[in-house]
């Protein structure tokens, strides 16, 4: 009797181990089984995921995105009376002039912030504008028949993100301190950038030396 179910389990052994559907059947459980520490896995990585997009969003509420600095544009507002039936009216215009020599110096420190397990790569930029506008008579021989508001002129320097300028700007006009106002007064050509007025008010020369330190912020794609 013992032989016999001896003999028994010996057959249903080797049936099991020949049977193909039962070994998928296997695979299968093993798949699934398999699964519950994939999705735990998956969980981990999403949560990671969503922590890392917040600290970037905090950093970059603080700190600029990349930025593009130009300029400066001297523009100077001019007007001239025109004939226009049988009434004389008034046409204004506005005349905008790059500077004719133009030196930037620029220093980038790159630094880490640590927000938890997080490190998110920032730069500290440290630039100096200088240059000088010269022979401005020549713009206003080529348009005598206009009227220059000097009184009026402004310089325009174009910044993408006044959220990056980490510490005051002062221009220096001509040797005298010139504090800016944010914002662009020549939108079409300069959409976002600082505005430093009355550059030309009152003075007649026919060159002008400019200079000031740009201390810009911003954040890299943190990594």
């Amino acid at each position: 009797m013992d032989k016999e179910n001896k003999n028994y389990l010996d057959k249903l052994g080797q049936s099991i181990k020949s049977s193909v559907t039962l070994k998928l059947l296997s695979i299968f459980v093993l798949m699934l089984l398999l699964l519950i520490p994939i999705g735990l896995v998956e969980d981990v990585i999403q949560e990671r995921n969503s922590l890392r997009q917040q600290t970037v969003k905090d950093v970059s509420s603080k700190w600029a995105n990349e930025q593009y600095v130009y300029g400066p544009i001297l523009t100077i507002p001019i007007r001239k009376e025109v004939l226009k039936d049988e009434k004389w009216v008034t046409v204004e215009d506005e005349v905008h002039i790059l500077p004719d020599l133009f030196k930037v110096r620029g220093e980038v420190t790159p630094k880490r912030l640590k927000r938890g397990i997080y490190e998110v790569v920032v730069y500290d930029s440290q630039l100096a504008f200088s240059g000088s506008f010269e022979n401005l008579t020549a713009y206003r021989a080529d348009l005598k028949e206009y009227e220059f508001l000097l009184d009026d002129a402004f310089l325009t320097v174009h910044i993408s993100d006044l959220r990056g300028i980490k510490e005051k700007v002062v221009v220096q006009w001509n040797g005298d301190s010139k504090n800016i106002e944010p914002g662009s007064h020549i939108s079409p050509l300069v959409k976002s950038g600082i505005t430093v007025k009355n550059v030309l008010a009152g003075d007649e020369t026919n060159s002008y030396r400019f200079n000031f330190d740009l201390n810009l912020q911003l954040f890299s794609v943190w990594s």
